[in-house]
């Protein structure tokens, strides 16, 4: 999940002075099918009637796609359209059909118009529609998280929601804070990792990284806070030094995460910069007061120990958010051998 701009279009002869766009909530691009000659390829291999729902299907998720605007009344009919399509097409994907390399799926852009690939797999129309299944439930999980008119305020997961209502309830620990803390920070490095891993539009690559990072270094400084004023309460030797290098390193980190900021918001295309929210509001203020109250305190020991020390690892935690593993639906009965009509031509012949 990441960030990128949104430019506000305006019309008439007027001209419009440029602006640094603002920040919207990012997905990845939509794909839509492009128009493909099922009837050519697959005549004689499966029934007329069900080549006819294939294809009924299909065109109508270009219409869909196409002539309406992906917002929150469009997702629920585009989706349900693709996971109509989804388990019809899968019967193509069977060996005992010989239909696997039978037709030339092509898929493009919605927003360029790029044609993004024309390939004889049944596979590849799969892979096609479970992606954009994807990115149309993550349009929809952002617009249902981040109320529009504060889109342009807003760069958050699960866990960073969790850890601002945690900074809500009174009855939240340290120990749960700084676990969520950990685990967000957990969850960026795998989205990093994740990402280099990735063979996509480099441009978009570059962006997503810059977002990462700033995000990943804002997860660290929330997760050292919180790890150092529970060192803090710790009655062990050496626990108000340790507390003293968590925040100070907290404080170093969060100046870092505003330099990441500031190259995010700078690598194309150009945005704004977020303005701070939630958890992070709260962190911006707290930990360069906590940091420096406790330095104030603590001092003297840093004196004896002979200044600061490199701050003690964080502790690892098993992940709390997994994602569902996605299941492929069941293959449309219409498959079903004994629900077939005779065919006008055989499949021996079809293939000669």
């Amino acid at each position: 999940m990441g960030c990128t701009s949104s430019l506000l279009r305006g019309g008439g002869g007027r001209k419009m002075k440029m602006s640094i766009s603002d920040m919207v909530v990012f997905a990845p691009a939509m794909l839509i099918p492009v128009p493909s000659d099922l009837h050519k390829g697959l005549k004689g291999l499966v029934p007329k009637d069900l080549l006819d729902r294939l294809t009924a299907l299909r065109n109508r998720i270009i219409l869909l796609s196409e002539d309406t605007n992906v917002d929150d009344s469009a997702i629920p009919e585009i989706k349900q359209a693709l996971e109509e399509y989804l388990s019809v097409l899968l019967g193509l994907t069977k060996k005992e059909y010989a239909a696997q390399e039978s037709v030339q799926f092509k898929w493009r852009y919605l927003d360029d118009g790029r044609q993004v690939s024309s390939v004889l797999s049944s596979w590849f129309e799969v892979l096609c529609v479970v992606y954009t299944l994807a990115v149309l439930t993550l349009i929809e999980a952002n617009m249902l998280l981040i109320p529009k008119q504060y889109a342009g305020s807003s760069d958050t997961i699960g866990t960073e929601l969790q850890l601002g209502l945690a900074l809500e309830n009174q009855k939240a620990t340290l120990s749960v804070k700084r676990r969520l803390a950990c685990e967000q920070l957990t969850y960026f490095t795998q989205a990093h990792y994740a990402l280099c891993g990735e063979k996509t539009n480099e441009g978009d690559v570059g962006k997503q990284s810059l977002f990462i990072r700033y995000k990943f270094l804002e997860a660290k400084a929330a997760a050292y806070f919180y790890h150092g004023l529970i060192l803090d309460k710790s009655n062990e030797p050496f626990s108000h030094i340790n507390a003293i290098c968590c925040l100070r390193a907290a404080e170093d980190v969060l100046f870092e995460s505003k330099k990441a900021c500031l190259n995010f918001c700078l690598g194309r295309p150009v945005t704004r910069a977020p303005l701070l929210w939630g958890p992070m509001k709260h962190f911006h203020q707290k930990i360069p007061d906590t940091a420096s109250k406790k330095f104030q305190m603590y001092g003297c020991l840093l004196d004896q120990e002979k200044g600061l020390q490199p701050p003690p690892e964080l502790p690892e935690f098993q992940l709390s958010l997994r994602p569902d593993d996605y299941e492929l639906p069941a293959v449309d009965l219409a498959w079903s051998r004994e629900n077939w009509d005779t065919l006008g031509q055989p499949l021996k012949v079809h293939h000669i």
